[in-house]
């Protein structure tokens, strides 16, 4: 999947490929990004969390001025991995 970096010294952006995994717990699924800002960006597949960001996209790590960039997947890339994974 690919998503907008933003430099968090310059704020220039550049599209960043990027790689995730999909796991399931005893709560359901979760949705790791592989090789992230922060190394930690994630989340529970829950309640209607795919069909908002398939709307919305999902900013993965809003960075950190001087610190952490920020990462932002689209809409579109996001509605691509549930489909991709039948998830939706």
């Amino acid at each position: 999947m690919k998503g907008i970096l933003t430099d968090c010294f310059d704020e220039s952006k550049k599209e960043v490929e990027l790689e995730y995994e999909i796991e399931k717990d005893d709560d359901g699924q979760i949705f790791y990004l592989l090789n992230g800002v922060t190394g930690y960006e994630s989340f529970y597949i829950g309640d209607n969390v795919a069909e908002r960001m398939c709307k919305n996209g999902w900013c993965a790590c809003v960075g950190t001025k001087a610190v952490w960039n920020k990462l932002y997947i689209s809409a579109e890339e996001m509605k691509n991995v549930f489909v991709k994974e039948g998830i939706i």
